[in-house]
C-alpha cells in the first residue's frame, strides 16, 4: 500500500482527501469519485452517508480493507471488479474478472433489438457469448414476450450470468448453454432455429489488444475482447452458420468495432446477405449491425 496514507486519525473526510491524492498521482480518472465509491463499499454506506458522517472515525479493520482496495485501484484494476458490480440498462449486475465489463455501446445494441421486437409476439433469441448476461437479461427485462438461450464457453461464466438473471427476476426465461459456436459439435446438437441472433463478440484484433489501456489489457479477459487475429473471425462464423441458426424470417444484431463497418458488410454480402442496416453510437461511429436473412439492401 502506498505509504502516503499514514496511520493517523482516520475520519471519513481525511481519508477521502488523502485517497483522492493517491489515486490522482496514479493517473486514475475521476479519482475523487473512485475514492468515494470504494469507501462506500467498505463501509456499506451511500454517498450522502459519507457526507453526513464527515468527521466520523472508521475502525482499524475498515481502514485496512480500504487500504487494500486503494492499492489495487492504484494499479489500475477496474473499479467494477473491486466493487463486484456494475450497472447496465439501469439494471444491477455482478461482475468479476472472468467476464468483460459491459460498455455503454452495448446498451445501443440491446436498445436496437428492443425497438425491432417491441410490437412482435413470442420470440426466441440466441445470445452468443453472454458473459455476465447483460444482453440476455436486458432483453428479457424489457421484452416480456421473449425467451433467450444464452451461450458461453465456461461454466463459471454461466454461473455468474445465472446469478444476474435471478437477481433481475428473469431466470425463468433464460436457458444457459455451455457451448462454442466455433465447434462443429455445437451445430450437431442444435435442435431449434432462432428468430433473432444477438452478440457482442470479441472484435478487437491482436494488434489493437497490444495497444489497449492497461486497465483493459491487464485485467479483463482476453478471450472476451480479442479474437486473437484480425478481429473479424466471429463475423465470418456468423455469416457462414447463420442459416443453421436462424429461421427464414430471422435477423441478426451485432456490435462491431471502430472502423469495421465496411469489412463486416463485405463478409455478409459474400454469403448472400444484402439487407444490412447499421446504427451509430453517440460519437457517430458505426456500432451496431442489423442483418436480415432475406432480401433488401445495405442502408
Amino acid at each position: 500500500m502506498n505509504p502516503e496514507i499514514c496511520k493517523k486519525s482516520h475520519t471519513i473526510s481525511s481519508l477521502l482527501e488523502e485517497a483522492t491524492g493517491v489515486l490522482s498521482r496514479s493517473c486514475i480518472p475521476n479519482s475523487r469519485q473512485n475514492a468515494e465509491l470504494l469507501l462506500q463499499s467498505v463501509l456499506g454506506k451511500t454517498r450522502m452517508d459519507l457526507y453526513l458522517e464527515w468527521d466520523k472515525e472508521i475502525s482499524a479493520k475498515e481502514y485496512e480493507v480500504y487500504r487494500a482496495f486503494l492499492s489495487r485501484r492504484s494499479q489500475h484494476e477496474p473499479i467494477q471488479y473491486l466493487l463486484g458490480e456494475t450497472e447496465f440498462m439501469s439494471l444491477p449486475f455482478r461482475v468479476n474478472s472472468c467476464v468483460m465489463i459491459p460498455r455503454p455501446e452495448t446498451e445501443i445494441l440491446v436498445e436496437k433489438v428492443i425497438a425491432y421486437l417491441q410490437d412482435q409476439g413470442p420470440v426466441r433469441i440466441l445470445d452468443i457469448g453472454t458473459g455476465s448476461g447483460v444482453i440476455a437479461i436486458g432483453l428479457c427485462k424489457y421484452l416480456p414476450q421473449v425467451t433467450v438461450d444464452a451461450l458461453d464457453i465456461r461454466e463459471e461464466i454461466l454461473a455468474l450470468a445465472k446469478e444476474n438473471a435471478e437477481r433481475n427476476g428473469v431466470a425463468d426465461r433464460i436457458h444457459f448453454i455451455l457451448g462454442d459456436i466455433r465447434s462443429e459439435l455445437f451445430y450437431k446438437n442444435l435442435q431449434v432455429k432462432y428468430d433473432v441472433l444477438v452478440s457482442n463478440p470479441p472484435y478487437v484484433s491482436k494488434k489493437e489488444w497490444d495497444n489497449l489501456d492497461r486497465e483493459v489489457r491487464d485485467y479483463e479477459p482476453f478471450s472476451a475482447i480479442c479474437d486473437g487475429g484480425d478481429g473479424l473471425s466471429f463475423y465470418r462464423i456468423f455469416a457462414e452458420k447463420a442459416k443453421l441458426l436462424l429461421a427464414p424470417h430471422g435477423v441478426m444484431f451485432f456490435e462491431i468495432g471502430f472502423g469495421q463497418k465496411e469489412e463486416v458488410v463485405s463478409i455478409f454480402q459474400e454469403k448472400g446477405f444484402h439487407e444490412i442496416v447499421w446504427y451509430p453510437d453517440l460519437a457517430g461511429i458505426p456500432r451496431v449491425m442489423q442483418i436480415k436473412m432475406e432480401g433488401g439492401k445495405v442502408v
